[in-house]
C-alpha cells in the first residue's frame, strides 16, 4: 500500500502541468535531463569496458579498477534514478541477498542482481569466473535499459529538488556506513563521487554560487582528508558538513521560486538539517487520509493507555507491558513473566514505534492504527475481545463524553485506533543528547564519539539500523522496513548455542527463506529497555555487542543457511565495546515530560 502511494505521489508529480500555478520563472527539467543522460551514458561506458574485460581480458586488477570506476558513475547517476526508480535502483544496488517472492504459492527465490552482488564475486578470495561473467553482463544490461526508459522520461523541479535533498541522507546513512560497499569499503571515494555528481544537478539551478561551491568543497575535502574507512570521523562530518550541505539545497530551491510539495513527505523539506527538531513527519507511516492528531485527541488516547478497562480481565492495560519509566517496555525477558501468562517474545519499546512501515516482531501488521486491535484481541496479551472493549467504552459515560467532543460521530472503532495510534506517535522522539549535540545543544565526549564512529563504520552496526532512527526502516525513502536473520539462541551459549525455536516472519506468510527472521528494531532508547532480542535472551548491551562481535549465530555454533548478518568477526576490543556502548546511552531520549 504505501509503495502504491509513493509511485501514485511521483505520477502527479510527474504529469501536473499546472502553469498557472507556477510562480518560478524557469524551468531546469531539460537541462537535468541531458546531464542525467550524460552521467548514465558514462555509466553504461564503463560497464561496457568491464563487461568486455570480464570476457576477453580476464585479469583480477583490472576488473577491480574498472569495478570501481563504473561505482563512481554510478554514484552521479544516483541522485535522480534512486528517487525516481526506486526498484530498478534496488535492482543495480541492492544488498546481495536472496528473497523469496511472496506473490505466488511457490515462493519462488529470486536472486539478487547488481553492483553489490558483483563486488561479493570479484572480491572473494575464490572467484568463480562464469558466474562473475554472468553478473556483469546483467549489471551492463540493467544500465542500458534504464538508459533508455530516460530518454522517455519527465521530471518535476518539485520533486528533483527533494531526490537532492534525499541525497544528502542517502550518503550519510548508507553510504557512508558501508552499505552498498561491504566487501570493498570503496565507501569514501564513492562519496566523493555522489557529492560531485549532485553538485553538477545543483548548478544548473544556480551557477557561480559562493554558498554551494564552499559548502561542497569543504565536505569534498573533508573526505579527501581522511585515511580510511574506519577511522572517518562521521561525527564530526555530519555535524559540520551535512547541515551546510542541505541548508545550501533548500536555499536554492528558494532562490529560485520551485515550490515545495504538498504531498505527505517522509521529512519537513522546509527545515535546514536532517538533525532539526520535527524533521521527520511520522503521519507519513501512517494510512492514507490521516491527519496529525490535536493536543485533545492525543490526551484521549493516553488516557486509553493507562485505562485496563480494554482488556477482558479488567486487569491489564497497554501500560502493563509498555511502563514509560522502563523506556515503554517491561525489562522482562518475555511478556507477563512470572505470571500465570507468558507470551512468547519480548515487549519491544513504543518510542519511536511509529517511524515503522511493519509492527510487531514479525512486522505482521502495516499500521501503527492496527497494533492495539491486534494486542485487545489477543488471548494471551490483553486476553480480551476488541468489539466487547468497544462496547465497554460506548457504556462508560466519561468516555462517551470525551469522544464526543473529540469527533462528530463519538465512540467508534476507528476514533479508538486514532488516538492510541496518535499518543504513541507524540511520545518523545529525536530529544536524546545525540540529537541535541548535532544541533549543538550539548557536546559529546571523545569515547561517546568515538561510540558513534564505530556504529557507523568498523561495527557495521548502521548498516542494518540505519542513522538517523536507527532502526530497520530504510533510508532515504522509509517505503520498507527490514528484517533479518541473525540466529537468535533459545538461551546464552558462546560454543553450542541452539536456535530460538520461534520462526518469526515466516510464520506471516511462509517464505522459507525468513524462517527465523526478526524486525530490526531501534536502538534508539536501548540502553532503557533491556533484556535484548525478540526473546530476552541477553541481559545487557555487552552481551549483544559480544553476539555480533562474534558474528551472530554463525558465531556461537548456530548453522543457517538463511542468516542475513555477515558471518565475519568485527574485532571490537574492549575500549571500543566501551564506546559504543556510551554511544548508545546518548540515544536515550529526554522522557521527563511523560
Amino acid at each position: 500500500m504505501k509503495k502504491l502511494i509513493f509511485f501514485i505521489t511521483l505520477f502527479l508529480l510527474f504529469s501536473c502541468n499546472k502553469k498557472e500555478n507556477q510562480n518560478y520563472t524557469a524551468n531546469y527539467q531539460a537541462e537535468v535531463k541531458e546531464l542525467l543522460l550524460v552521467h548514465q551514458a558514462d555509466l553504461v561506458k564503463n560497464l561496457n569496458v568491464f563487461d568486455s574485460l570480464a570476457k576477453n581480458d580476464f585479469q583480477i586488477e583490472k576488473l577491480k579498477k574498472a569495478f570501481l570506476e563504473s561505482r563512481l558513475a554510478f554514484k552521479k547517476t544516483e541522485p535522480v534514478i534512486a528517487h525516481y526508480f526506486p526498484e530498478n535502483n534496488k535492482r543495480l544496488n541492492g544488498a546481495a541477498i536472496p528473497f523469496n517472492s511472496i506473490y505466488d504459492n511457490t515462493y519462488r527465490v529470486i536472486e539478487p542482481t547488481g553492483f553489490q552482488v558483483v563486488e561479493e564475486l570479484l572480491f572473494s578470495e575464490e572467484i568463480d569466473t562464469l558466474i562473475l561473467q554472468s553478473e556483469i553482463y546483467k549489471l551492463k544490461t540493467l544500465s542500458a535499459a534504464l538508459e533508455n526508459k530516460l530518454n522517455y522520461m519527465q521530471f518535476n523541479d518539485t520533486s528533483l529538488f527533494e531526490a537532492y535533498r534525499l541525497q544528502v541522507l542517502r550518503i550519510i546513512s548508507l553510504g557512508l556506513s558501508g552499505f552498498d560497499s561491504p566487501v570493498a569499503f570503496y565507501s569514501l571515494p564513492e562519496a566523493v563521487s555522489a557529492l560531485e555528481g549532485l553538485k553538477s544537478y545543483l548548478e544548473i539551478y544556480s551557477k557561480d554560487n559562493n554558498e554551494l561551491n564552499t559548502a561542497f568543497k569543504n565536505a569534498i575535502d573533508f573526505i579527501k582528508n581522511s585515511d580510511d574507512f574506519n577511522s572517518f570521523d562521521r561525527y564530526k562530518f555530519i555535524k559540520e558538513h551535512e547541515k551546510a550541505l542541505s541548508k545550501t539545497i533548500k536555499e536554492i530551491q528558494e532562490e529560485t521560486n520551485i515550490p515545495y510539495s504538498k504531498f505527505r513527505t517522509v521529512i519537513d523539506f522546509k527545515k535546514e538539517s536532517f538533525a532539526t527538531e520535527n524533521m521527520f513527519n511520522p503521519i507519513y507511516f501512517s494510512p492514507p487520509r490521516v491527519e496529525k492528531a490535536d493536543s485533545n485527541q492525543v490526551a484521549l488516547g493516553e488516557k486509553l493507555f493507562f485505562d485496563p478497562i480494554l482488556s477482558g480481565n479488567g486487569q491489564v492495560s497497554c501500560a502493563t507491558c509498555h511502563i514509560p519509566e522502563q523506556g515503554y517496555a517491561d525489562r522482562k525477558r518475555k511478556v507477563f513473566e512470572n505470571t500465570k501468562l507468558e507470551v512468547n517474545r519480548n515487549a519491544p519499546t513504543l518510542l519511536t514505534a511509529a517511524y515503522q512501515n511493519s509492527y510487531f516482531h514479525d512486522g505482521r501488521i502495516p499500521f501503527l492504527e492496527d497494533q492495539a486491535k491486534s494486542v485487545i484481541n489477543n488471548k494471551d496479551e490483553m486476553h480480551g475481545s476488541f468489539d466487547e472493549a468497544i462496547v465497554r467504552l460506548s457504556e462508560n459515560e466519561e468516555y462517551k463524553t470525551f469522544f464526543n467532543q473529540n469527533f462528530e460521530d463519538g465512540i467508534t472503532e476507528k476514533n479508538f485506533l486514532y488516538v492510541m495510534a496518535s499518543f504513541i506517535r507524540d511520545l518523545p522522539s529525536f530529544s536524546s543528547k545525540f540529537d541535541n549535540a548535532l544541533r549543538g545543544k550539548t557536546a559529546l565526549n571523545d569515547s561517546e564519539i568515538n561510540g558513534f564512529n564505530l556504529f557507523m563504520g568498523k561495527a557495521k552496526c548502521a548498516i542494518c539500523h540505519f542513522y538517523p532512527v536507527f532502526n530497520g526502516s530504510v533510508p532515504p525513502l522509509y517505503q520498507e522496513t527490514e528484517s533479518e536473520v541473525i540466529g537468535v539462541p533459545a538461551q546464552k551459549d558462546t560454543i553450542n548455542a541452539v536456535v530460538d525455536p520461534d520462526l518469526g516472519v515466516y510464520y506471516v506468510h511462509g517464505a522459507p527463506l525468513k524462517k527465523f527472521a526478526f524486525k530490526t528494531p531501534t536502538v534508539r532508547n536501548a540502553a532503557l529497555t533491556f533484556p535484548y532480542m525478540h526473546n530476552g535472551v541477553y541481559d545487557s548491551l555487552e552481551e549483544v555487542i559480544d553476539f555480533y562481535n562474534r558474528g551472530g549465530g554463525a558465531g556461537i555454533g548456530i548453522e543457517l543457511d538463511n542468516q542475513t548478518l555477515p558471518f565475519d568477526h568485527l574485532n571490537l576490543n574492549e575500549n571500543e565495546i566501551k564506546d559504543l556502548i556510551a554511544f548508545i546511552e546518548t540515544l536515550n531520549d529526554n522522557l521527563g515530560a511523560y
